[in-house]
């Protein structure tokens, strides 16, 4: 019995770090999804992502600017794949959320139109599913 709770609260753990971490990118995806703005931005540059330890990357950043629906100049950056190339005419559609800043307080928080992520709720929903399953599971064993 002492062997199978100890499993169990592992498992739990483990589901308690699935929901905090699907919670911290789950609110991200649910903040673009409830409150972004799309626009069009001007590809100011982008360059190859030096990986680890100057290892090669699969990823390049581009940087973009845009206006915001109050009027004002952003800039933006996000990842797109090394086999990504800029349109004719530089521009681009994003999403960006109003209001919100980056950590560094300058660059407001934006993404490539096309760049829906589901990922943070999909493991939020996880963990919580998991804590279901094991509390379920670990109640039926002790009748």
């Amino acid at each position: 019995m002492a062997d199978n709770s100890m499993v169990v609260l592992k498992i739990l753990g483990f589901c308690a770090i699935l929901t905090i971490f699907g919670l911290w990118k789950g609110c991200e995806d649910i903040s673009y999804m409830v409150s972004s703005e799309s626009t069009t931005a001007q590809v100011k540059k982008f360059a190859k992502i030096t990986g680890r330890r100057n290892r090669d990357s699969s990823m390049k950043h581009v940087l973009y600017k845009f206006t915001d629906k109050d009027g004002k100049e952003c800039t933006g950056y996000d990842r797109v794949d090394l086999d990504w190339q800029a349109p004719a005419d530089n521009k681009i559609e994003i999403a960006y959320v109003p209001g919100k800043l980056r950590v560094d307080g300058h660059n407001t928080v934006s993404r490539l139109e096309n760049k829906a992520s589901y990922g943070g709720i999909l493991i939020f929903f996880l963990g919580i599913g998991g804590f279901a399953a094991t509390i379920g599971l670990s109640y039926k064993s002790l009748k």
